[in-house]
């Protein structure tokens, strides 16, 4: 007698995805890759706003150093005439700028260098700092005029309004200051993130800087001068997500938006900013 064993059908699942599962995956990948990279781009670049920070930091004590060895006096922006010339009157001093001074006490040429600073706003500028004595040699090179502008660093002291004849509104670098002179000295700015020139200068207070512009990727603000190497050189550059990292004269050092530094002025009746007087943060008397 024969026995038949019938046969059912086969239920054994196969292990492969189905595309309309791969899809789903891939698209839950992207998804996630959206929403992670910009987190990593902006922990990066936090980052780098807090080694400039320390940058920072250290040239502000650098700066009171310098300050107290030569009897609670400010150092300059420039020493030659006018500090950037090859041929400068007194080739002891040419080129001679602030970072120079200042670069023994912090015994580091980096520090001069913010890490979100490869170049200027208007291009040209290196961000890079190369001393007074070795500028205009084999490899550092000059630009058309004879001049070495290009190897300032990244940070720009206070120049603000150079032309005022009022002492009491012209930026701390303009000349030799005495620290006492400074009615607000945690709340006045000797350096800060600037365009790879060595110097803030603002002509007046009616080339202030009234908004927050765009350049390079950058935000930045400049004094109204006509020209673009006017702004070049006079502009502070918003590197670190629309902020810069500032040095007090009180050696302290913050991070600052560059909107609330503009909108730093005496308030009219309806309490908004005067556009028409300096921005407190650049001059050295009590606003």
């Amino acid at each position: 007698m024969h026995s038949s064993t019938s046969v059912g059908p086969r239920n054994a699942k196969s292990g492969a995805f189905t595309l309309i599962e791969l899809l789903v995956v891939i698209a839950i990948i992207a998804i996630l890759a959206a929403i992670l990279f910009p987190v990593f781009a902006q922990a990066r670049a936090k980052a780098r706003q807090t080694a400039c920070l320390s940058n920072t930091k250290q040239i502000g004590t650098g700066l009171m150093m310098y300050a107290q060895d030569y009897d609670e006096t400010m150092v300059q922006a420039w020493f030659g005439n006018p500090g950037t010339s090859k041929n400068s009157t007194d080739p002891t001093i040419a080129r001679y700028k602030w970072m120079d001074a200042v670069q023994p006490y912090i015994k580091n040429f980096d520090l001069f260098k913010c890490p979100d600073a490869p170049a200027g706003i208007f291009g040209g500028m290196t961000g890079k700092f190369i001393p007074y004595n070795q500028l205009g040699v084999a490899g550092n090179g000059t630009n058309a005029n004879g001049e070495d502008d290009r190897f300032y660093g990244s940070y720009a002291a206070n120049s603000a309004y150079w032309a005022s004849g009022d002492t009491a509104v012209r930026g701390v670098a303009n000349a030799s200051a005495p620290l006492a002179s400074v009615a607000n000295p945690a709340g006045t700015i000797w350096a800060a993130d600037g365009n790879g020139s060595y110097q803030i200068a603002i002509e007046n207070v009616a080339q202030d800087p009234k908004v927050v512009a765009k350049a390079g990727g950058y935000d930045y603000v400049s004094w109204q001068g006509k020209f673009e190497a006017n702004r070049q050189e006079g502009a502070l550059v918003g590197r670190h997500q629309g902020s810069i990292n500032s040095i007090y004269c009180d050696g302290h050092a913050k991070n600052l938006r560059l909107t609330d530094l503009v909108n730093d002025r005496p308030k009219l009746a309806n309490g908004q900013p005067d556009m028409n007087q300096p921005i407190r943060a650049f001059t050295p008397g009590d606003d």
